[in-house]
């Protein structure tokens, strides 16, 4: 999976596509549930507008995955839109039918959910709920996917004057949290079994200290990187580890201290967002705050090829273990992709569909 050779992982690729649709599935029944009128239209429409939302989201991830890459769109018809349940087959639609129905309900889940007071946002994040400010970073996402510049600076604008995020700095880090929470727009949590797996994951210091964080080296996304301890003789070569879920130390043995917060929406993307769509100078503005709090050097940007590769080294360092990075590619139809033994296409971007369903549909 991780060369984006697709053909030997169906079984991987069955239960992502398969898992996605469940979500959409259980999503489309609560809806239908919520229409006998138990509800009080205050609990109904933030009920509603948080599973559309929701739905919304999984569709999205799916066309993240299965559809085509932004900037090679053409007439194939690549996956069904979900909104009812039923046992009989779905409709498989083109992109642009596809992406007109998840924007609907873009569009349902806003005129039905009312913007938070910092309160409401702190419960919504604790909680897992994909809510006002939620919906509003996924519109920013989903905008900049279909190469809506205006609407991605619309969306993106309403995260960035909050007050109820901040980016995160070097004293966020000394207190443990490498994760930024203080970013968290919508997250899940997990248990500490992530901790586990991505231990089994290294890097070479030399591609962190001579590729990805080259001249900045005071960059404080480098501090969670931690040699990897080997007994034995070995290679000169450093191994270095990701420790940036790992939980403090003085983490208690609740169960809630023992899980696990993964970001899904994170308000460096909201900056980000903003470096790539607005004005140069106006991005640079931006992007200056964004150095400051990230403790790398700021260089200006002047032209659109100088913002590409600034956008470029920027997702690499911050998006590590978040699973964006790929979607940037996809999106910017990245042939070299770093550390890709061959050029990348649409054979690379386009997860192939599981071989269980291109049954069912033939």
């Amino acid at each position: 999976m991780n060369r984006h050779e697709y053909f030997d992982v169906d079984s991987d690729i069955l239960r992502m596509f398969r898992g996605l649709y469940k979500s959409v599935t259980d999503v489309n029944i609560i809806l239908e549930y919520i229409e006998n009128g138990v509800l009080k239209e205050e609990t109904y429409r933030d009920v509603k507008g948080q599973l559309l939302a929701l739905r919304s989201f999984f569709h999205f991830e799916l066309i993240r995955l299965w559809g085509p890459m932004p900037r090679a769109i053409g007439e194939k018809k690549y996956l069904p839109y979900v909104t009812k349940v039923s046992v009989d087959p779905y409709e498989y639609l083109s992109y642009d039918s596809y992406m007109g129905l998840l924007k609907e309900d873009l569009n349902a889940a806003e005129d039905l959910l009312l913007p938070h007071t910092k309160s409401d946002s702190t419960i919504a994040l604790k909680s897992g709920y994909l809510r006002y400010n939620g919906l509003i970073a996924l519109r920013g996402r989903v905008a900049l996917w279909m190469g809506d510049k205006e609407e991605t600076v619309k969306y993106a604008q309403k995260i960035y004057e909050m007050s109820d995020y901040s980016l995160g700095t070097n004293a966020d880090v000394n207190a443990g949290d490498c994760l930024f929470s203080k970013e968290f727009i919508f997250s899940l949590s997990y248990d500490t079994k992530l901790m586990t797996f991505l231990s089994n994951y290294y890097v070479f210091e030399e591609i962190l200290n001579e590729d990805i964080f080259v001249d900045a080296l005071s960059d404080i996304r480098l501090i969670p990187w931690k040699r990897v301890e080997e007994s034995g003789e070995g290679s000169d070569v450093i191994k270095m580890n990701c420790t940036k879920y790992n939980l403090p130390e003085k983490t208690g043995s609740s169960s809630d201290n023992n899980q696990v917060k993964v970001p899904l929406f994170r308000l460096a993307e909201i900056y980000l967002m903003l470096v790539e769509c607005l004005e140069i100078e106006e991005a640079n503005k931006v992007y200056s705050k964004f150095c400051e709090a990230r403790r790398c050097p700021y260089v200006e940007f002047t032209n659109e090829a100088e913002r590409e590769m600034i956008l470029m080294k920027e997702y690499r360092r911050e998006f590590i273990a978040e699973g964006q990075l790929f979607y940037f590619y996809k999106r910017q139809g990245v042939k070299n992709m770093p550390r890709c033994v061959r050029a990348c296409g649409a054979d690379s971007y386009v997860l192939p569909l599981p071989r269980k369903e291109v049954d069912i549909n033939n």
